[in-house]
């Protein structure tokens, strides 16, 4: 039997995974806002008896962030990233490079459901050139890239 302090929150996202294509989820998923009684609904389903809200935040070690929750374990949709970076990518002749790149940024957002723009300057970024996104894009690209990180990264926030 694996630690105490493991289940829930394993037994929470088992549970997300299962109801993926829930319709408030997939709407969580698009960065669609949610009205409060939305996520009440969604806490009922997700904890439903097999989690303890509670002992959840104790493990967690902090107050649950059920929709943060949601997009850092299953991702923003890709339809959603794509959008976001659709304007972005019209606007500009795009280099193959700059396309890979931008195709990696998109992969955090689908898999991850966000990332510290930080990290642009690291490592897989760092493969395309050694100074990250400023090696990449010129400045007025890459200022518009952090943007668009950033509107993303605040997705989790859509409750209205």
């Amino acid at each position: 039997m694996g630690s105490p302090f493991t289940s829930n929150i394993h037994r929470l996202e088992e549970i997300i995974r299962e109801n993926k294509n829930h319709i408030t989820i997939n709407r969580v998923r698009n960065g669609e806002q949610i009205t409060h009684d939305e996520l009440r609904s969604l806490e009922l389903l997700l904890l439903n008896g097999k989690v303890k809200k509670v002992e959840l935040e104790n493990e967690l070690g902090r107050k649950l962030d059920l929709i943060n929750f949601i997009i850092t374990l299953i991702g923003l949709s890709e339809e959603r990233v794509n959008s976001s970076f659709a304007q972005f990518i019209n606007d500009y002749q795009l280099s193959s490079v700059q396309i890979q790149f931008l195709d990696t940024l998109k992969t955090f957002f689908t898999h991850n459901g966000k990332i510290d723009p930080g990290k642009l300057y690291d490592s897989p970024f760092k493969n395309y050139h050694n100074l990250g996104i400023e090696g990449v894009f010129n400045e007025n690209q890459a200022d518009q890239i952090f943007e668009i990180v950033t509107d993303l990264n605040q997705l989790h926030q859509n409750i209205g």
